[in-house]
């Protein structure tokens, strides 16, 4: 077994809305599955932030979504994992199988309602990609990618990115220096502050999202 999957298996409500366990840590960089293997378990991330990685068929990897607390995860593609699940910070996180969630699922009154709930945080990270990707210009792109993810984060005066540089330039198919210049300039103008390690902090989420319209 690779490392970073658990048998551990906590019984869920099947919206997962009762009966969390919050016993289950992934480090940064750990896997909490991987593309194409047996899909076993839904997930449902408590705390700290998951990306998705897929490969292209020359192997390049792309960092295809983000996931934040109370998303659910790992929905399959026929039987498999669609994508590789990693923690981008310490993150923690509950699961059902996936054949006991469908099960308690189907005896709910609300199953379109609930389906359409558990299966939204996937499909809108797709799309949220595909739109991003068509935005023209590196500055235009990236405060879109800024500004939707302070939408997910909350309403703060700063957010720190919980993703490195290096994460955001395979989402947004940049490359790393693309990334690096861009960040310059909305430091330059006083949107950003460039932290150690190469960490971003939005000092004015607001200015972000016009600059993203």
């Amino acid at each position: 077994m690779r490392p970073g999957i658990t048998d551990n298996v906590v019984p869920l409500h099947p919206d997962f809305s009762e009966q969390r366990s919050l016993s289950m840590q992934l480090a940064p960089g750990q896997a909490l599955f991987w593309e194409g293997d047996e899909a076993k378990q839904l997930y449902r991330i408590e705390t700290g932030v998951v990306r998705s990685v897929s490969f292209s068929a020359e192997g390049e990897r792309q960092v295809t979504g983000f996931f934040f607390p109370g998303d659910v995860i790992g929905l399959p593609r026929d039987r498999d994992y669609r994508y590789t699940a990693e923690a981008v910070t310490n993150t923690s996180y509950s699961a059902q199988t996936l054949k006991g969630w469908s099960e308690e699922l189907r005896c709910r009154r609300d199953f379109s309602d609930a389906l359409f709930g558990a299966v939204q945080p996937e499909l809108e990270a797709g799309h949220a990609r595909s739109l991003l990707l068509g935005r023209q210009g590196a500055l235009v792109r990236m405060c879109s990618f800024l500004a939707d993810i302070c939408a997910r984060m909350g309403d703060h005066e700063e957010i720190v990115l919980p993703m490195p540089q290096t994460d955001i330039a395979a989402y947004l198919a940049m490359t790393p220096e693309t990334v690096c210049r861009t960040f310059r300039k909305l430091k330059d103008i006083g949107t950003v502050r460039i932290e150690k390690h190469d960490r971003i902090r939005i000092l004015e989420p607001r200015r972000i999202a016009l600059l993203a319209a």
